[in-house]
């Protein structure tokens, strides 16, 4: 009995989304903003911003096709994208992640190594 309900909580805890991260109990995934972020994991211990110009077809989706927030590109043309990098250094026991934001949405979290 008690190894079934270790399953169950070990399950619970494997079902978050793929590409999200806790900030201590809150969950932040791809799609959320940057002020959604700065609200559930403060200020990130580095950040750098960049645009970068992109070549835009009109079926393109942007910043990246996203569930929910899809914003297609109505013209052909290059285009400004800003693209935002955030680290979060989650202390010595835990791996250091990276998330990278395109026009105030978060697209991407990477792993890194640990954090110090």
């Amino acid at each position: 009995m008690k190894s079934k309900i270790l399953a169950v909580i070990l399950l619970l805890l494997n079902s978050a989304p793929t590409r999200a991260m806790y900030c201590g109990v809150n969950l932040v995934h791809e799609g959320l903003r940057k002020i959604e972020v700065l609200q559930r994991c403060g200020p990130p211990a580095y950040s750098d911003a960049v645009y970068e110009s992109r070549f835009l077809t009109p079926n393109t989706t942007f910043p990246r096709p996203l569930v929910g927030s899809i914003l297609a590109s109505p013209l052909a043309g290059w285009q400004q994208v800003a693209v935002e990098e955030w680290v979060y250094n989650l202390g010595p026991t835990q791996f250091m992640r990276q998330l990278i934001f395109e026009n105030g949405r978060l697209i991407e979290i990477r792993s890194l190594g640990y954090g110090g």
